[in-house]
């Protein structure tokens, strides 16, 4: 979980040594990763995963009945829906999601470090004690050359003048003039952040 700058919150690898397959392990990471930011009362999440079907089925894009697979997604989006004001769940590439797939390859490759209930890196231990493998492909986001982040918990607010808009305070509050200026001038939202 990372904050709007990318900066990590929180981190964790967890052993999942009973799910069948890789699906189960793409949504456990997931709802491990609402349950860390539910922890840290975080309300507005900006999720990213490259799950095609995880992130498909949560969406409500994916209609093919699987009794296992669909009470692994509804527990996820009655998560989503009970303990989060503003959530949007987006797939991004492989290439996008460096951090997730280092946090899990950890997980699944270091079954002699990781405790069963997992390993759990808060952001006092950034940098110190986080992995090098998971560090290198932060610094990369952070510095532009992976825009897109696996995590971003972002304070978030209603775009005035813009019904059904929401959009990041700090960017608001940095320039509310310039934002209302924006508007006058009926430019789209998304050229303007």
């Amino acid at each position: 979980i990372r904050d709007y700058r990318g900066f990590p919150v929180i981190a964790a690898a967890y052993r999942l040594d009973d799910c069948e397959n890789v699906f189960f392990a793409e949504a456990e990471a997931l709802r491990k990763g609402l349950e860390l930011a539910k922890s840290l009362d975080i309300e507005d999440l900006y999720i990213e995963g490259d799950s095609t079907e995880v992130i498909n089925r949560v969406k409500g894009a994916i209609h093919v009945k699987n009794p296992s697979k669909d009470a692994k997604i509804g527990v996820i989006k009655q998560e989503l829906e009970q303990s989060f004001n503003f959530r949007k769940i987006e797939l991004v590439n492989r290439d996008a999601n460096k951090v997730a797939d280092a946090l899990g390859n950890i997980a699944s490759h270091g079954k002699s470090w990781i405790p069963k209930g997992g390993r759990i890196w808060n952001k006092q231990d950034f940098p110190g004690s986080f992995p090098d493998r998971v560090l290198s492909c932060v610094k990369e986001d952070i510095d532009g050359t992976n825009l897109s982040l696996m995590w971003r918990s972002v304070r978030m607010m209603r775009a005035p003048g813009r019904p059904g808009v929401v959009i990041p305070i700090n960017v608001f509050a940095k320039n509310p003039m310039l934002y209302f200026q924006n508007l006058r001038a009926s430019r789209p939202i998304e050229e303007i952040f």
